[in-house]
C-alpha cells in the first residue's frame, strides 16, 4: 500500500495523547510485541499521529492510531466493495459453511517505502513507523479487498469462495464438496503467503452469521442486530429517531411496506419540525 497525500500538504504532526499509567503499560506491551514481529520499527519522522486504546466487546483493548488528520490529506483511489445482495444470494445456496479468518489481515500487507514515514505514530515514550498496513488508514479497506480479489480470482469466479475484507467463506452442499473446496482455498492461501487465525475459523457449520444476516438451509434472516432493535429505547429527539432508522433500515427488505410504516417517524426528522410523539409515532415505532 502507498499513502499519497494532496500536493502542498504539510506533514501531520500531533502531540501524543495523555494516558493513564495502566494504559501506558498496555501500549508498551503491544508495541514491544509488534516490534518483535517486524510490524513496526523505530523512526524519527516529520510525521506523527497519536495512538489511543479502544475497548473491545471481549473486555480487551485494541491499540489504534488516530490517522484522521493524515486521512484528511490522503488521496486514495476508490475501490468497489462486494455487493451485499449478490453475496447473500450466492451464499444462500449453501447448506454447510466454512469461515476462515486471517490473523491481523491488514498487517499482512506491506507498506511501500515512501508510505512508511507517513505512517509514523507517537506515544508518550516513543516514535515509530509501520512496516505493514495498519487498520485505520484511508484506502486500507480498498487495498485489502483488492488483494482478496487478486488472490481468489479463479475460485470466486467458479463460486467456490466469497470474501468480504478478511471474511473468507466457503458455502458447500456436502462434506465431500466442503473438503475439496477447502483444500483449494488453503493451497491458494499458502501460495499467497497469507496466515489464518485458527481460533477464529469455523468448519462445516449449518448456520452462518454474515454482515448482520443469518443464513441457514437456504433461508436468509435478520441477524443479531434484531436484539439491538428490540432493546432500543423510545426516541426522545430526531437524532435518536435517525439512530433507530440506522438499525431498522438495514433490514427493510424483510418488512412489507417499510416506508409507509415509518412515515410518522420520518416526519420527525425534517428540518425545523417540532418533535411531538403521539399514538401514530408510538405505533410506527412498535
Amino acid at each position: 500500500m502507498d499513502i499519497v497525500v494532496a500536493a502542498g500538504s504539510e506533514p501531520v504532526n500531533v502531540r501524543p495523547y495523555r494516558t493513564s499509567l495502566s494504559d501506558r503499560q498496555i501500549i508498551t506491551t503491544i508495541l514491544d510485541e509488534w516490534k518483535r514481529a517486524g510490524i513496526i520499527s523505530d523512526l524519527r519522522s516529520p510525521y506523527a499521529s497519536p495512538v489511543l486504546l479502544v475497548s473491545k466487546s471481549t473486555g480487551d483493548k485494541r491499540l489504534c492510531v488516530d490517522y484522521r488528520k493524515l486521512n484528511a490529506q490522503t488521496v486514495a483511489p476508490p475501490y468497489p466493495m462486494p455487493d451485499v445482495d449478490e453475496q447473500l444470494s450466492a451464499l444462500a445456496g449453501g447448506t454447510i459453511f466454512t469461515t476462515l479468518d486471517l490473523s491481523n489481515g491488514f498487517l499482512q500487507i506491506l507498506l511501500m517505502e515512501e508510505a512508511k514515514e507517513k505512517s509514523a505514530f507517537v506515544t508518550e515514550n516513543i516514535t515509530a513507523k509501520f512496516e505493514r498496513m495498519p487498520f485505520g488508514l484511508k484506502g486500507a479497506a480498498g487495498t485489502f479487498q483488492k488483494l482478496m480479489g487478486i488472490v481468489f480470482k479463479d475460485l470466486k469466479e467458479s463460486g467456490v469462495v466469497k470474501t468480504y475484507l478478511d471474511d473468507i467463506i466457503i458455502p458447500s452442499t456436502s462434506w465431500d464438496e466442503m473438503l475439496r473446496d477447502l483444500e483449494k482455498v488453503l493451497k491458494v492461501l499458502v501460495k499467497a503467503r497469507l496466515t489464518l487465525k485458527p481460533a477464529k475459523c469455523n468448519f462445516g457449520a449449518e448456520q452462518l452469521d454474515y454482515l448482520g444476516y443469518r443464513i441457514s438451509k437456504g433461508v436468509i434472516k435478520p441477524g443479531r442486530k434484531v436484539e439491538a432493535i428490540d432493546k432500543f429505547p423510545t426516541p426522545k429527539d430526531a437524532h435518536e429517531v435517525r439512530r433507530f432508522f440506522g438499525l431498522t433500515g438495514y433490514f427493510h427488505r424483510f418488512i412489507v411496506k417499510y416506508a409507509e410504516l415509518v412515515e410518522p417517524l420520518t416526519r420527525l426528522t425534517g428540518m425545523d419540525v417540532p418533535f411531538t410523539w403521539d399514538d401514530r409515532q408510538g405505533s410506527a415505532f412498535n
